[in-house]
């Protein structure tokens, strides 16, 4: 069966688990990759903190390959009838390059969610989620190792998979209908949907 994969990166707080929820309810089966972290964490009896899931991440990356998350989550995704898969939370080029090869490229699309620091600051601060950091310091610090400061090929390398996002939708606002329109517009612009509508209307 051709599956059509929608994988979001963005940074902390940036809203791309909103988005991916969003095409949950549009039918979308919803896979998470940072679930295949907390799984390893709570076999192994480790807390789950931002450090902590950080640091396991890059174990299985090292030890399995860049695309390890990946390649264990594809195990559910390859089981699954539905023909519409989203994958949320890619954070290394190898997971990219996992899907790609897996599903062809013309069946992937990688999606960019980004949002101010600020904005994803005050975000951090309401949310209150276990693990997150408790000052704007600390914040900044794990924007730049998500980003990939000080990380190798087996490291988090968001900054470099949103350069190849296929498009980036801008979330600065905190109303949820404006990011469900501009990812609604995405797709459409992609043609994951509406196309065939639109040609038959010409």
């Amino acid at each position: 069966m051709r599956k059509t994969i929608i994988a979001f990166v963005g940074g902390m707080a940036s809203g791309k688990g909103f988005a991916a929820e969003i095409l949950a309810e549009q039918g979308y089966s919803l896979y998470v990759l940072s679930s295949r972290v907390k799984e390893q964490l709570v076999s192994q009896g480790i807390p789950e903190t931002r450090e902590s899931k950080t640091w396991m991440g890059n174990r299985l990356r090292e030890e399995h390959g860049a695309d390890a998350l990946m390649a264990m989550t594809d195990q559910l995704v390859k089981e699954d009838p539905n023909s519409k898969i989203v994958v949320d939370g890619i954070r290394n080029k190898g997971e990219i390059d996992y899907l790609q090869r897996e599903y062809g490229k013309d069946n992937v699309f990688t999606i960019g969610v980004e949002a101010d620091f600020e904005l994803r600051w005050e975000r951090i601060q309401k949310r209150e989620r276990e693990g997150d950091p408790e000052t704007r310091e600390e914040f900044g610090r794990l924007v730049k190792i998500e980003n990939g400061e000080g990380q190798d090929k087996f490291g988090l390398q968001v900054d470099a998979c949103m350069r190849r996002a296929n498009i980036t939708i801008e979330n600065n606002s905190d109303n949820p209908a404006d990011l469900r329109k501009k990812l609604m517009d995405g797709l459409v612009t992609l043609g994951i949907e509406g196309q065939v509508n639109q040609r038959e209307r010409r």
